[in-house]
């Protein structure tokens, strides 16, 4: 009985240390926030991830590709973590918001 509840107490202890490890960062995460909205705006966007990754921002360019006139946006996104050059992802998405203001 003692190995039992060595091991019931061992297995629960490994579920604890599972819930506590970070979710890795990527641009997918950015991807996500920007697809949630109907209309997108050429330009440049950029922010950051709050308290769970302080030190990581991101920067999203946002255009319709030459020729493009439907509505058809590329969105590039890059990833950074403060003291390093080298983005740490990057990304970019298409996203079809014919409800978009035309470019200027």
């Amino acid at each position: 009985m003692a190995v039992f509840a060595i091991l019931a107490m061992v297995s629960g202890v490994l579920r604890n240390a599972r819930s506590l490890r970070r979710i890795p960062l990527d641009a997918g995460m950015v991807a996500a926030q920007i697809s949630l909205t109907n209309k997108l705006y050429e330009g440049s966007q950029s922010g950051d991830f709050g308290n769970m990754y302080q030190d990581y921002s991101w920067e999203a360019d946002t255009y319709e590709p030459p020729g493009a006139t439907n509505g058809l946006f590329q969105v590039d996104i890059i990833v950074r973590c403060r003291g390093i050059q080298k983005p740490v992802d990057v990304m970019s998405i298409w996203l079809y918001r014919p409800e978009s203001p035309p470019p200027r």
